[in-house]
């Protein structure tokens, strides 16, 4: 009697994406199909590629002194909202083009991370107890400015 032993099966992703050299990699985000999103702690670039076959490129240029902490992809829009780290802002990308579609200043401190939902995009500070909720209409798009939310109760910073 023979047996069939199934093949080893292959992974259809690569063991390592390279990124541009100097880069610095903070936050990533996953958007539509197989792209992927890397912001840079070294000038604010971020970098889009393909999981699948690790090739990519610099969608969105960097500039001195702006970081790109962590991010967001929002499939509602096609946006890819990002923490701006000490700037204190919310930097938000077209996921296809990379064109700014809006800069938001949030407060003061480190703008640190975000969570995008259907109506709200929220960004944490690391440095006051505090989140920032920018709200969002059923497309994605902001709705209005955005509201400090201060954390209390037994949270403790």
């Amino acid at each position: 009697m023979a047996v069939a032993v199934p093949a080893t099966a292959r992974s259809s992703y690569p063991d390592v994406i390279p990124l541009p050299d100097g880069f610095f990699p903070e936050g990533i985000a996953v958007g539509d199909g197989h792209t992927a999103y890397v912001g840079s702690l070294a000038d604010g670039s971020i970098w889009s590629g393909d999981l699948r076959s690790g090739e990519g490129t610099v969608l969105v240029a960097g500039a001195p002194g702006k970081l790109a902490v962590g991010m967001d992809y929002d499939k509602s829009s096609g946006n890819l909202f990002v923490a701006g780290g000490p700037s204190g802002s919310a930097y938000i990308y077209d996921g296809a083009t990379g064109a700014t579609v809006a800069e938001v200043q949030l407060g003061a401190g480190f703008v640190n991370d975000v969570i995008v939902t259907k109506s709200a995009a929220y960004f944490t500070n690391s440095f006051v107890p505090e989140f920032y909720v920018l709200p969002l209409d059923g497309t994605g798009a902001i709705s209005g400015p955005p509201t400090t939310v201060p954390l209390g109760g037994d949270f403790v910073f």
